[in-house]
């Protein structure tokens, strides 16, 4: 047999999202699709799933948010589907109360009310490395910072340019419009390129958003417990302004 050669892993899904047909109708055209872009991108995993807002579509996952770009991309020009995608989300490892160690890619399975939490839950960690002119690095050290970033590394380049490494949470990255936020701040002018660190300890919790009563899983979330007070709190508020009037009444619970 032939050996391979060293420094070679195995492509590892980091980022996870539902893809779903805008037509309820579309469901058998968007699975041949996706069986063959599956057979030309070993690296995409999907599996099929049914959703009760969304119907029939496939949880994805990618090796990042670009790979998950292209791949819509080329649904839509090469085979003409109109689809969504859900939120991304990214890969969590668990100890539940019986000992037993697992891993989950979607919100849907991460324990909660009524069911036991979780022993420990650990998250993936980054190293992003952000190259920037010097006026910028205040503004994108403060950004990292924001994102439960702990700085590694800062070396001055040549031309007044700064690398700077920090040792990010991939959620930040991924659900946190990290990317658009680093343009932003450094107009357009910085680069910023990560790679994976492993996992690492924190304190996760699911909260659940119902309304009249009737979790809805897609518009739940995983964040600290610290912050998942003031964020349940600002997304009841915003689905308070998004929710059209009724003649009836709509509670909007997060718990």
């Amino acid at each position: 047999p032939v050996e391979p050669f060293e420094g070679f892993r195995p492509a590892r899904q980091m980022v996870w999202a539902g893809v779903y047909p805008e037509l309820i109708s579309d469901g058998e055209k968007l699975e041949s699709a996706v069986q063959q872009l599956l057979m030309q991108d070993a690296s995409v995993e999907a599996k099929r799933e049914m959703s009760n807002a969304l119907g029939f579509g496939f949880r994805c996952g990618f090796l990042g948010l670009l790979h998950m770009d292209v791949f819509k991309q080329r649904l839509e020009s090469e085979f003409g589907m109109r689809i969504i995608i859900t939120t991304p989300t990214v890969p969590y490892k668990m100890r539940l109360k019986n000992g037993t160690e697992t891993e989950i890619a979607t919100i849907e399975d991460f324990p909660a009310f009524p069911d036991l939490p979780p022993e420990k839950v650990w998250e993936p960690i980054i190293e992003g490395t952000i190259i920037c002119m010097q006026e910028h690095l205040s503004n994108l050290t403060r950004l990292c910072l924001e994102r439960r970033g702990l700085q590694t590394d800062l070396d001055f380049l040549e031309g007044g340019r700064i690398m700077i490494k920090y040792k990010l949470p991939l959620a930040e990255i991924v659900e946190g419009k990290f990317f658009a936020a680093v343009q932003e701040l450094s107009s357009g002018y910085a680069t910023f390129d990560y790679e994976h660190q492993g996992y690492r300890e924190s304190d996760i919790v699911k909260v659940q958003v119902a309304l009249n009563g009737d979790v809805v899983d897609e518009m739940s979330f995983l964040c600290l417990r610290d912050l998942a007070q003031d964020k349940a709190q600002a997304w009841c508020a915003k689905l308070q302004q998004l929710i059209p009037r009724q003649m009836f009444e709509i509670r909007i619970q997060a718990r």
